[in-house]
This record gives structure tokens, sequence and C-alpha cells, in this order.
């Protein structure tokens, strides 16, 4: 069976999103499905993945700054003129109206639903546009996959959508992530190119009010005032409601040992996480969060939240907090750092649990997602 996958998502920088459908991709092409799959997107890229597998261009209409849509005119024409008889899309578009009136059956991978839980994050347009789209586009949807027990448990509640029609399928961390040796040439690597001659603590992901960064900062200066020689390390974008986040780091009086990159290549990435003396991922919200299993999957000790998927994804692998406690995440950070037996039985452990997931074995039970929706169909 032929099928059709939105890829647009890939085609610019690296994104949470973008590394779901680059890990699909590549864990159904390890399979053996290279030659069943279609890849539509709207412009050319130099993505390698598209030298793989059969790549469509459809054409596209602008709506607006930044805003667009396929219009399903052509994606139908495309997907009759391909063979497809299925058509996933891996995330929901929420400016691309006319998505969802293909003419085979749909599935869509839906993360969260948090523009609708928590609007306090998201912007009022994005809250009413996503929102009213989502209810009524999700009709149109013949099976749901998503990312964790979590997030099908707020789909099932607040989009009222049958518990047979959602299938969970959790990510994997990319097989780069993995513990390096030789960590004095990685030191000097980060003094040669960042000029990062210190221990620290670390953070990757977005800067939105969602993920916490705020409260990191926080407990960071509290533990600075009682002689943390670390820095902190934040890697991460600007987006969303983000200037809270980055007013907390300029306002710290330990602001100089604060270092913000907003977006480095991935092997950097790795390195930093074999690096990083405790990995704190604080969210107070995710459909899945995959920074703290890339941190594990190195080997970095690693704190993250107590609340949402989070302790679905890491298990008793990693020391779990109340994410609006500040000292509760203080003290998780100064135990990890003072503890030499926590901090091996952690770094153990991460990397074990880590190894629970694999995007051969997510690839294989989408495929049969697949299979089933077209045997009903």
């Amino acid at each position: 069976m032929k099928i059709c996958i939105v890829s647009t998502v890939i085609d610019g920088k690296d994104s949470g999103i973008g590394n779901y459908v680059i890990g699909l991709l590549m864990g159904l092409i390890k399979v053996g499905h290279a030659e069943d799959i279609v890849l539509v997107h709207s412009q050319k890229c130099e993505n390698p993945l598209y030298r793989i597998v059969q790549e469509e261009i459809i054409p596209f209409k602008s709506i607006g700054k930044h805003q667009m849509y396929f219009s399903a005119k052509y994606l139908n024409g495309i997907l009759e003129k391909s063979g497809c008889r299925l058509i996933h899309f891996p995330t929901f578009f929420k400016n691309e109206f006319g998505l969802y009136r293909a003419s085979v059956p749909i599935v869509l991978t839906l993360h969260d639903i948090i523009p609708l839980l928590y609007p306090e994050y998201s912007t009022i347009k994005d809250y009413i546009t996503w929102g009213s789209l989502v209810r009524t586009e999700i009709r149109n949807v013949s099976h749901v996959i998503t990312v964790s027990e979590y997030s099908k448990s707020d789909i099932i509640k607040y989009l009222h959508i049958a518990p047979e029609k959602i299938t969970v399928t959790y990510p994997a961390p990319d097989p780069i992530y993995r513990p390096l040796s030789k960590k004095d040439e990685l030191m000097q690597w980060a003094v040669e190119k960042y000029n990062l001659n210190s221990d620290f603590v670390m953070y990757t992901g977005a800067l939105d009010l969602r993920k916490n960064v705020p409260m990191l900062i926080k407990a960071f200066n509290k533990l600075k005032r009682i002689g943390l020689p670390h820095k902190l390390l934040i890697i991460g974008r600007k987006v969303g409601k983000f200037r809270e986040s980055i007013k907390a780091m300029e306002e710290s009086p330990f602001a100089d040992d604060i270092i913000h990159l907003e977006y480095i290549e991935k092997e950097d990435l790795v390195n930093f996480y074999n690096l990083a003396s405790v990995f704190v991922f604080p969210s107070l919200y995710e459909g899945f969060g995959l920074p703290p299993l890339e941190a594990m999957s190195c080997g970095t000790p690693t704190i993250t939240s107590n609340v949402t998927s989070l302790p679905e994804v890491v298990g008793d692998s990693a020391l779990t907090v109340d994410p609006r406690e500040v000292d509760q995440l203080a003290n998780a950070i100064e135990r990890v750092l003072s503890d030499k037996n926590l901090w091996q039985e952690l770094s153990k452990k991460g990397i074990e649990r880590s190894k629970s997931f694999s995007w051969e074995t997510t690839a294989q039970k989408t495929w049969r997602i697949y299979g089933e929706i077209l045997e009903k169909a």
C-alpha cells in the first residue's frame, strides 16, 4: 500500500514536530517501507529524505503573512496520481484550511491540545483559530495518533473522541544522542567554539511560558547565592510568549553566569548533553517531552516535572519535582550535583530507560494503524 505523509514541517530548522516526522520516516525506511511512502510539501528543500522516498510538490495559496494552505483540489490530484490510499498529517496545520478534505482516509497525529487547555500560553488569535478548527476538522479524520497516554486522555476528555479511534505511539530520541567518551576533548571544544569553560546546568527547549524557564532561573539564582560554581546553559528559541524568560535572564543577579544560545546544530547539542552536570526540564505541560529522553540517552542525570506526560516518559530514571515550587527544583539540582552515587545511578538508569523507545517500534505500530484503517475503508 502507498501512504502519503505531509512533510512541510521538516523543510526548515529543527523543531519538535519536525523531529517526530524525521524519526517516523527514518523508522519506516529502516523497516522496509521506503517505496511505499510519498512525501507531499510545498517547496523544494535539501533534506536528504526527499532523495530516498517519492516526493511531490503541491501548489499552495497565501491567506496572509506566513499563512497558507494546500488546495484540496491539488492534494486529491496528487493522491490519485501517486496511488496513495491514505494520507497522514503529522501535526494539526492550523493555518492550512482545506487539508482535511482528502479523498482518502486521514490519519492525524495530534501531539497535544495545549491551545485549548491553556490559552494563557497562546495568543488569543491562535486559541480561537486553532480551537475552532481542530473541533471542526477532527470530524473528518479516520484515526488519531498521539504521543502519550496523558495526551490521549486529554483528547478523549476535551474533544470527545472515542478511545478506540486514538492510538498512542511514543516518539524516540535520535540515535545520535548517546554517551561520548573523551570528555577532555569535548571541554576543549566548548571553550573554543562557545567560550564555555565551566561546569554547567543545562536546559533546552523553547522559551515560551509553558516551558517554565523563569522558574529554573529562580532556582539557579537561589543556588548561586549559596555558592553554586556552575553556569546555566539555556538553549532555546524565542517562541510564543518568550519575553518573560528573556527578562528573567537579563534581570538575574547572576546574568553573567547564564548563557543563552538560540539555535545550535544537533551535533553540538549532543556534545552539550554529554558535558552537562545535570539536565533540568521544568515544563508545565508536555504532550511527550523529548529533551529529557535525549539527555538521558547521553547518560546525563535529569530532573523534570511531575506533571502531565513527563513522569510517563522518564519513569523512575529521573528526579521529578513540582515545577511551580522553586525550593523543590533547587533542592533537586543540589542533590544531584552533591551526591555522586545518585548522579551515577541516574546516569545509568537514564541510558537504560531511553533504550525502551525506538523509531523502528513507532514506525511498525504506525504502519499497522494504516493497514487497519484501510481494511475498514
